[in-house]
């Protein structure tokens, strides 16, 4: 025999049964508010999301791609003539044009 033999859970009251059931049947009823209304009503989400919205808009504001207003870049030719480079070409892409004044 052990020492914990006598030790038993008490029994629960009679009554509790019956109030679990009543308060299920009560909370079944009503309406809980879903995560959108939840996270609309909380102050520090609202304030969150207006924070990392400006640090997007000036980040798109910022890092922009700056337009090339330049006309493109003339390379010096073994006779001397120039020969325009496209730009955005590599040199590899080039290379048919750039022949015949090599």
């Amino acid at each position: 025999m052990s020492d914990f033999d006598g030790l038993r859970p008490a029994e629960p009251p009679p009554e509790l049964r019956g109030r679990v059931l009543a308060a299920a049947r009560e909370a079944v009823g009503s309406r809980s508010p879903g995560l959108f209304e939840l996270l609309v009503a909380d102050r520090a989400v609202r304030i969150s999301v207006a924070v990392v919205s400006l640090l997007f808009i000036a980040h798109l504001l910022v890092d922009r791609v700056p337009v090339r207003t330049s006309a493109p870049v003339t390379a010096p030719a073994a006779d001397e003539a120039s020969v325009p480079a496209e730009p955005g070409l590599t040199a590899a892409e080039q290379i048919d044009e750039l022949e015949p004044a090599l």
